[in-house]
């Protein structure tokens, strides 16, 4: 998640944000204002009187702080709060963003290069390439064209795929042992060409999704991933068990021509909840969730997967850009 370093920004309000976005009108006494920030996205933390409190990701246009279910993480009531002209919002450092020593995690990476289709990867084998990539040169006027990337061009076959796999095995998702396993997968990627009921799987699997020909969510694995079945509107976040038929949450953002992506997936060592975010970049569209359902089993050990493809409709290819994938074990 984009979040650059600025310190010191809390701000107050005018108006009586509700349950809405909020309006900052002037710096709180002792900070710095809003304004003196550029569009932004990250998290932020709203009080009220009578010492109320709300967390929630928030996507900052240089004139208000977005805010709806959505985005709210966590508050002083369990819910989103009615803010009053009273309510302050700060900006808050996101734990999830604060990078670790790299030489003490399970650290692998794979990231695109400048106007090459070479894939540079640390911490873990190249990834398998399916599908036809090509090199992008930077260019300027779309968020996509300045992303370092690969593109990445599908058959236009019935349910033709194109993408990045590994089935290199990672650090356990979950463990009953205090302290041990957890895990945080980060992705980033753009949609150039997009037919009709395009699927997707950009996350992790205990199976291999390279030739599948049923719908992402019908996989029998272990899976935490951001998903998209041909017969779904929006990207839709999905937890399986490894009994199939997985537990799908929509996240109310499309997967969109031009659109870019950047979702996180994480666990607590020795927790029992997935948490996820998936923000789409050029818009501001924030979606933030967890879950206790049909989580990967007990020790079950999975590996990335980034892939895109038609269904049975054929004819267009599906045509997305890679720009890098990151994972970290918790322990």
């Amino acid at each position: 998640m984009p979040a650059p370093f600025y310190n010191n920004i809390k701000g107050t309000t005018s108006g009586a944000a509700g349950t809405g976005a909020y309006t900052p009108s002037a710096a709180a006494t002792g900070y710095l204002a809003w304004s003196t920030v550029p569009v932004w996205i990250g998290l932020v933390r709203f009080e009220d009187s009578g010492g109320a409190w709300e967390l929630s990701y928030c996507y900052w246009n240089g004139t208000t702080l977005s805010r709806s279910t959505n985005q709210f993480v966590a508050s002083s009531s369990g819910s989103p709060l009615s803010l009053t002209s009273a309510a302050t919002a700060a900006m808050v450092p996101d734990a999830s963003e604060v990078q670790p020593h790299i030489g003490g995690n399970h650290w692998s990476l794979w990231t695109a290069l400048w106007n090459s289709t070479t894939i540079s990867a640390i911490g873990i084998a190249a990834p398998t390439a399916t599908g036809t990539p090509s090199a992008a040169t930077c260019s300027t006027g779309s968020l996509r064209g300045e992303q370092k990337r690969v593109t990445l061009t599908s058959a236009t076959t019935a349910n033709a795929q194109t993408g990045y796999s590994s089935t290199e095995p990672m650090a356990p998702y979950v463990t009953s042992v205090a302290g041990q396993g957890g895990f945080e997968f980060v992705a980033r990627w753009a949609c150039a060409s997009l037919p009709t009921g395009p699927r997707m799987f950009v996350g992790l699997t205990s199976v291999t999704m390279v030739g599948n020909t049923a719908e992402p969510s019908a996989l029998v694995a272990n899976v935490c991933a951001f998903e998209k079945d041909s017969t779904d509107t929006n990207i839709q976040f999905v937890t399986n068990d490894n009994s199939g038929g997985g537990n799908k949450t929509d996240t109310g953002i499309a997967m969109a021509t031009n659109g870019v992506y950047e979702m996180s997936i994480w666990a607590h060592p020795g927790g029992s909840r997935v948490y996820a975010l998936l923000i789409r970049l050029d818009t501001g569209a924030i979606w933030y969730g967890s879950t206790t359902t049909q989580l990967p089993v007990n020790g079950a050990i999975m590996f990335p997967q980034l892939l895109w493809g038609l269904s049975s409709t054929t004819g267009t290819a599906i045509v997305t850009t890679f720009t890098s994938m990151s994972l970290r074990g918790g322990s």
